[in-house]
């Protein structure tokens, strides 16, 4: 399928590379190591699936939505965690992306303070 970058959920080559720079910086800066790079880009390249998609284990780039699945939180908790810079994310012009090895990385720091305070 052809790339069309006009098309809903399409996604260009300079939206990943965004996308993967604010990731590796903000994995970077708080210490938690470079993310992987997010997406296949190109000639090949899908249209992102719609919000209702079930998380793959292979999916390095994550949604609000996805992200709530697999935190098991509902979808405002997240943006909540987004707006108070408490979750790792990027964002490419109104929408939020999130690195699934940011996000686990994240949620095991979470896990480990969490220990510490016991």
């Amino acid at each position: 399928m052809p790339h069309d970058p006009q098309q809903p959920g399409a996604v260009d080559d300079e939206d990943v590379d965004a996308l993967a720079d604010s990731l590796v910086a903000w994995t970077e800066a708080h210490g938690l190591g470079a993310a992987a790079p997010a997406v296949a880009v190109g000639d090949d390249a899908e249209q992102l699936e719609p919000a209702t998609a079930t998380v793959d284990a292979g999916d390095d780039v994550l949604t609000v939505e996805e992200v709530a699945a697999l935190l098991k939180l509902g979808r405002n908790s997240v943006y909540d965690a987004v707006g108070r810079r408490e979750i790792p994310h990027a964002r490419i012009g109104k929408q939020i992306r999130f690195s699934r090895t940011a996000i686990m990385r994240w949620l095991s720091s979470c896990e480990a303070a969490d220990k510490e305070h016991r």
